[in-house]
């Protein structure tokens, strides 16, 4: 005897319940197969099942059909809907959903107002994540850590420091205890704001209120020191992590040079890329980048050269940062015959050149007073802008068409579309 349509419902929640999404989801395509109408509660788990996966297009096509079977969303399936939102970073989807659902006349809960904050975070409206945490408390809706943990992600992904502040204080005094990952959130937000020394006295902050610093914190905080070349404090904090019993990971390490870096510490840099092979950490990219970087700053051309050979080695494709950091310390050690060939050879990898490029090639061909090459560099550097300046005019006349256009439908919906006189268009 085959099961009944109420008794594949109960399974799909068991299952998803259990976390085993993929049975539950196989669940709910013998239920379609079968014509068996699905409940409301299982839509929600398919809706939901969508946002997990970012498909925000499957989980409105859902939503309408479910509609066309005479099943009305409730609260939980408009939650599920902005949680795709959120997935996909379109906050204004989310918002246009919390409208809708108070003009149908169902009230949101904090797990509605929660999920729009974190979708105004993923779009970097810090100001609506704020506002909309205020008219949660306003609605007597109850704040917890998830309420506020988006509206501070909110605030670190604007690089509003002193707001995510602000929030940790506020939640502190409702009673509300941060989490290791608020703190990572607040001490990145006050990274981007150049408020490193603000950053460590955090890391401080959380020991003595018993919450465990882990590799992100230490990641984020040394971070913030290296944006001002605090480089010192960067291998401090590397020091304090090991310490803690924490190991560094690629992050750290490319965080740490790029302290050395803003410092003009190439040899520490150096040692610290031979220390990542030591201790098995595989350099990455950025972390050879860094390194380049670290001994352009110091005019150190031909390690620069050999950082570049070592990362091909390894099977590594330097990226134009990469060739730009190259490019600059061959520039600064009057290395013209070497920056052309940085130039060749990145364009033969299909990179393209860019004006800052060009202009350090120029000024080491006019320092060996190699005035042909460099007024064929000039040459090449103008028809690059110019093709620049006509790209971006191109795209500025796209939009203009396309608001053109759009004004010239809505006027085709008007009745009296036939008295206006479009003929510019």
């Amino acid at each position: 005897m085959e099961p009944d349509r109420d008794a594949l419902c109960a399974a799909i929640r068991a299952l998803d319940l259990a976390r085993r999404s993929q049975e539950a989801m196989a669940l709910f395509a013998e239920l379609e197969r079968r014509s068996l109408r699905p409940s409301l509660e299982v839509y929600n788990i398919v809706i939901a099942g969508c946002a997990r996966k970012k498909q925000i297009s499957k989980a409105f096509t859902w939503m309408d059909k479910m509609r066309d079977e005479g099943i009305k969303p409730n609260v939980l399936t408009y939650n599920a809907l902005i949680n795709a939102c959120e997935k996909c970073e379109d906050w204004k989807r989310a918002l246009s959903l919390l409208e809708q659902m108070q003009a149908k006349g169902l009230t949101p809960t904090s797990a509605t107002y929660t999920a729009v904050i974190a979708a105004c975070a993923a779009g970097r409206q810090w100001f609506r994540a704020l506002q909309f945490l205020r008219e949660m408390e306003e609605k007597g809706l109850k704040q917890d850590l998830f309420s506020f943990n988006a509206a501070i992600s909110a605030c670190e992904k604007s690089g509003q420091w002193m707001q995510a502040l602000d929030m940790l204080q506020e939640m502190q005094k409702k009673g509300i205890r941060p989490d290791v990952i608020t703190y990572n959130m607040v001490i990145s937000a006050c990274g981007k704001g150049k408020q490193w020394m603000k950053a460590m006295s955090l890391i401080e902050e959380m020991k003595f209120n018993g919450i465990t610093p882990d590799v992100i914190t230490y990641n984020t905080a040394i971070s913030a020191c290296g944006r001002l070349g605090q480089w010192m404090w960067a291998m401090i904090l590397m020091e304090s992590m090991q310490e803690d019993g924490l190991v560094p990971d690629v992050i750290t390490y490319n965080a740490a040079m790029c302290a050395l870096s803003r410092g003009r510490q190439f040899e520490r840099a150096l040692a610290m890329l031979q220390k990542m092979d030591f201790l098995g950490v595989r350099p990455s990219l950025i972390t050879y980048s860094t390194a380049i970087t670290a001994c352009a700053k110091s005019d150190q051309w031909t390690e620069a050269l050999a950082l570049l050979k070592e990362m091909c080695d390894r099977k590594l494709q330097p990226n134009e940062i990469t060739y730009g950091a190259a490019i600059d310390a061959c520039e600064r050690g009057k290395q013209w015959e070497q920056v052309l060939d940085l130039l060749d050879e990145m364009q033969e990898q299909g990179l393209e050149p860019d004006l800052r490029m060009y202009d350090a090639s120029i000024v080491a061909c006019e320092d060996d007073q190699q005035w042909d090459l460099a007024l064929e560099l000039e040459a090449e550097r103008f028809d690059m802008r110019r093709a620049d300046q006509l790209s971006q005019e191109a795209s500025e006349v796209d939009g203009w068409l396309s608001d053109a256009a759009g004004f010239r439908e809505g006027f085709r919906e008007m009745d009296d579309v036939e008295e206006l006189s479009i003929d510019w268009l």
